[in-house]
C-alpha cells in the first residue's frame, strides 16, 4: 500500500551530498579478512602511511604498510592492493584529495 515504513527502498540523494561528487577520493588503508565468516578467520590491514620524517610536510611521501597482528612489515602497492586484498578486503577507507 502507501504506508511509507514498509517501503525498504534507499532515497539515496538524502545520503549524497552532490556536490561532494566532484572531489576525489584516494585510498588510504583496507581491513582485510580471511576465512570462512566475520567470526571465523584472520584480519590483517594494509595501511598507506605517511613516513613519520615528512609529516610536517603537506605533501610527505608516504609508503604501504601491512599490520598482521604484532607484526609490521613495508609492502608495495601492488601487495597492498594486488589480487589477494581485492579477494579478502572488508573494509576499505578513503581520504579526500
Amino acid at each position: 500500500g502507501d504506508d511509507d515504513d514498509d517501503d525498504d527502498t534507499i532515497d539515496r540523494e538524502g545520503f549524497v551530498d552532490l556536490g561532494m561528487m566532484k572531489r576525489k577520493f584516494k585510498i588510504r588503508s583496507v581491513i582485510n579478512h580471511i576465512g570462512s565468516s566475520a567470526s571465523c578467520g584472520h584480519y590483517t590491514a594494509n595501511a598507506f602511511k605517511l613516513n613519520k620524517k615528512e609529516n610536517k610536510r603537506k605533501d610527505g611521501s608516504r609508503e604501504w604498510l601491512k599490520f598482521n597482528d604484532s607484526f609490521v612489515s613495508n609492502i608495495s602497492k601492488e601487495e597492498a592492493m594486488g589480487e589477494q586484498t581485492q579477494k579478502s578486503a572488508y573494509l576499505l577507507m578513503y581520504e579526500f584529495e
